[in-house]
């Protein structure tokens, strides 16, 4: 048995299991598969063999689950997945001819004036993107995010291509002084050329920018990204190969003002460094840095070499998703990008993870927060779904867990500020942050837990809860035995079926209740539980021990004989035990509901 098919053993198992159960419960079966001998009782042999079966029975049971289990993992096939790739360190001459490759292709397509702010906006993004616009939907088992970015720039970083383009000029504006920041390789200098190559003028380049649109950890896969302008219309990417090209040419004009143009040997090491397939820790890429750059570290200015050490630990652990851009009318444009990401932590806490055994919706959310360290002003937004709020939002360390507060906000910036928009009772989570970019960037995350509005689904199964308790109890009494005299017993099976009668008409849709809190589906399996169990216990007459009486003597005369079913009512109680506490959970959401609607959302607050 145990070399045939799993399916078929799994089968096997249980059509045995089931005849040694009947065995084990059924009069008679026991004794003719094991006669009594002369000088043995016959009970002993029964017992024995009913024992024995039971044992054997369970043992099978526990074979057909490991055959089963066998057999579902035989028919999902996980063995066949291709797996990760491998990490091929490849050959140092034929990395070398990649690269120059595709600084070269690159340096014909586009216009170094089109590299040169591509360089820029990668190592100061914070002097190009002034507001990021962060929105999230829920979207079934993932999360849909959309990121708008608002982009400036100043005369200079557009003329060339303009000029390129033949469009006029835009007119001299007074442009926002952009501040330093060491935080994130920013500053107000403009690096030099990027490119030996000389424009001509009178060609027929591209005249589009070039954008560094996404920048995502090495080995992490995209999904579904889209990629528009602020009109709507599609923006394509550039291929990896000529990604990698630009991203060379900016690291070669950071080398070049770093260490000059006489060591080429060196550049080209940290190329290899910077573009090696897989992911090093950090500490390693500032060790293989300090080791590449050890025979020209004394010729370098320490705040540029500090820049460029800075610039190689990231794109060492980091890619560049590049994508072309049409010129701006004016000095502001607007990019937009749209992915899909999985629903982090579902399984972080208990809760959560009793949330998925049970099929219900996740009602918490844990999205990275690394936007608003590239970025001058940041906005995030996140709407609940129908009839539901925003009942807790924070910002926590991703690595120790840790709540971030204002006090924390400020020992890493006087300049940061961030505030959320939580115990208002909304049905959008709304999270703010200014001037992140001049804090050295962190790992940080933001919890959004929501809840439905009270009373809600809750409200719907306690009144269920309370109406089946009621009606339960009450037959404990009034029909202590159902001997078919005073009621049928289809008179009962009605009055028991009320609470999931109820339940339909009220409305208890699929979608409805996997957005429930899991009191809210516990409550319902309770009532619906002790509603069956109590049915049960009327399908046949109850026996005489369960029949209690009740009541003193002296009030007889008045209500008359009064008897209750002692098993019916413990499950009664049971029901009253399940509503009580759904009216307490209740009625603390409703007050906490009721408290946030009434001191933090008046009308006076709009005007402050």
């Amino acid at each position: 048995m145990g070399r045939a098919r799993p399916a078929t053993a799994c089968i096997a198992y249980l059509i045995l299991a089931a005849l040694l159960v009947a065995v084990a419960l059924v009069d008679g079966l026991a004794g003719w598969l094991m006669p009594s001998g002369p000088g043995r009782p016959m009970w002993l042999d029964e017992s024995a063999a009913r024992i024995g079966a039971g044992v054997l029975a369970l043992v099978l049971i526990w074979r057909a689950r490991r055959a089963a289990r066998r057999h579902w993992r035989a028919q999902q096939r996980f063995e066949e997945a291709p797996g990760k790739p491998p990490i091929d360190p490849g050959d140092r001459k034929a990395a070398d001819r990649e690269i120059i490759e595709a600084m070269v292709r690159v340096s014909k397509k586009y216009p170094s004036s089109s590299i040169r702010l591509f360089g820029q906006m990668l190592v100061e993004p914070a002097r190009y993107q002034v507001r990021v616009t962060d929105e999230v939907e829920p979207v079934g088992e993932c999360l849909r995010v959309t990121v708008s970015t608002t982009y400036t720039s100043s005369l200079d970083d557009l003329s060339d291509l303009r000029r390129q383009a033949g469009e006029p000029p835009i007119p001299i504006q007074r442009q926002p002084a952009a501040v330093d920041s060491d935080g994130n390789g920013g500053g107000v200098r403009a690096p030099a050329a990027v490119l030996t190559k000389t424009d001509d003028q009178n060609g027929a380049e591209p005249t589009v920018m070039l954008v560094p649109m996404i920048t995502a950890t090495k080995g992490t896969m995209m999904d579904n990204v889209d990629t528009s302008d602020g009109g709507g219309n599609a923006l394509p990417f550039l291929s990896q190969e000529d990604a990698r090209g630009v991203v060379a040419h900016v690291l070669q004009a950071e080398f070049e003002k770093t260490f000059g143009q006489d060591h080429p040997s060196v550049l080209y090491a940290l190329l290899r460094l910077v573009f090696r397939q897989g992911r090093v820790r950090l500490a390693d890429a500032h060790t293989y840095f300090d080791q590449a750059v050890a025979s020209v570290r004394g010729i370098a200015d320490e705040r540029q070499l500090t820049k460029l050490r800075r610039i190689c630990a990231f794109l060492v652990r980091n890619y560049v998703i590049v994508a072309e851009a049409p010129l701006p009318t004016g000095y502001k444009w607007v990019l937009r990008y749209t992915k899909t990401i999985p629903v982090y932590g579902r399984v972080a806490t208990p809760e959560r993870r009793r949330r998925v055994r049970y099929g219900l919706q996740p009602n918490a959310f844990v999205i990275p927060l690394n936007l608003p360290f590239i970025t001058n002003s940041y906005h995030f937004r996140m709407h609940a779904g129908p009839n539901s709020y925003v009942k807790a939002h924070y910002v926590q360390s991703a690595k120790t867990g840790g709540t971030i507060r204002q006090d924390d906000i400020k020992k890493m910036s006087k300049l940061a500020y961030l505030r959320v928009r939580h115990h208002q009772a909304l049905p959008y989570a709304h999270l703010y942050t200014r001037r992140f970019d001049t804090c050295k960037p962190k790992d940080l995350v933001m919890q959004v837990i929501f809840d439905e509005v009270p009373p809600g689904a809750l409200g719907l199964t306690f009144w269920l809860a309370a109406l089946s308790a009621s009606v339960t109890t009450l037959l404990a009494f009034f029909v202590p035995n159902n001997i078919g005299t005073d009621v049928s017993g289809d008179v009962l099976a009605f009055l028991l079926a009320i609470s999931p009668v109820a339940a339909t008409f009220v409305g208890y849709s699929m979608e409805k209740l996997q957005r429930s809190s899991l009191t809210t589906f516990v409550g319902l399996v309770v009532t619906g539980l002790t509603s069956v169990v109590a049915a049960l216990l009327y399908v046949r007459q109850a026996p005489d021990w369960m029949i209690k009486d009740v009541g003193s003597p002296a009030l007889e005369p008045v209500i008359g004989h009064l008897s209750v079913n002692v098993g019916v009512l413990f499950v009664g109680l049971a029901a009253i035990i399940n509503a009580i506490y759904l009216r307490w959970r209740l009625q603390d959401e409703l007050a906490h509901y009721l408290q946030l609607l009434t001191a933090k959302n008046t009308t006076a607050r709009m005007f402050r």
